[in-house]
């Protein structure tokens, strides 16, 4: 038997509009009215454009307008996406990091998606002892000092890519998680496959990603709650994130 063929579409922006109505459905402009924090304001926005963004380059929902879309969140913080008062098929997945938003979407039947973008920056020797597993901590001890900042960074994005995707966020204890680097050569368009072992988590029921750019690193995860045996081959294909010009101005 072939392996399923799994299409997963990514793209990235940087910045917000100035004018939220333009791409904000009624609900989310609503919602949005009401966050007090400028943080949280700026991650809702960064997230709802991206997905947005994205979606608008599926075929099936290539015609409609931003405001048509309503991206809301289960009681997980998993997104969902309503069209017309309905849910539409597929899995979405949003993340931020500063001023740099990501989305990822699978319309495939039966899996779930997640993604996560870190800066590329110094974490503490605590994040590492208390966060990751033996081996984990291992790996990066064992790193020159010079790739050390990378791999806890990539480390610590895929955990938050597999536990997006099995639609648990942070609320178990990441050492369940445990990612170390494949045998797998890195793909000519960056991103190279990671391992992922958990005690809850079949080993063909996932298959994680991760590149690194412009300072950034980023997580891809895949997965399929379904029983899969002979595993599944994931296509990740990067769309072009633009907002159209007439629609509104960027801030810098």
């Amino acid at each position: 038997m072939s392996m399923q063929q799994v299409e997963m579409k990514w793209g990235s922006i940087k910045g917000v509009p100035e004018v939220v109505e333009d791409f904000l459905s009624p609900a989310e402009a609503e919602h949005f009215s009401q966050l007090r924090f400028a943080a949280r304001r700026q991650s809702y926005l960064l997230g709802r454009l991206a997905g947005k963004l994205l979606l608008l380059q599926q075929p099936a929902l290539a015609n409609l307008q931003p405001q048509e879309i309503t991206i809301l969140n289960l009681s997980s913080g998993a997104p969902y996406v309503l069209v017309k008062g309905e849910v539409i098929p597929g899995s979405l997945s949003l993340s931020h990091s500063g001023e740099f938003g990501v989305s990822a979407y699978t319309s495939a039947s039966g899996f779930a998606v997640g993604v996560d973008v870190e800066m590329l920056l110094p974490r503490s020797a605590g994040l590492v002892q208390d966060f990751f597993t033996p081996q984990e901590f291992a790996l990066i001890a064992a790193l020159p000092e010079e790739e050390r900042i990378e791999w806890v960074n990539r480390l610590w994005s895929a955990k938050e890519a597999v536990l997006k995707a099995f639609g648990l966020g942070l609320r178990i204890d990441t050492r369940q998680v445990e990612i170390l680097p494949s045998s797998y050569p890195v793909c000519s368009d960056g991103w190279q496959a990671l391992q992922v072992h958990s005690p809850f988590i079949p080993t063909s029921a996932y298959q994680v990603f991760s590149r690194c750019e412009s300072g950034f690193v980023l997580s891809l995860a895949v997965f399929s709650p379904k029983e899969q045996p002979e595993g599944f081959l994931v296509n990740i294909t990067l769309e072009k994130l633009e907002v159209p010009l007439e629609s509104c101005e960027m801030k810098e």
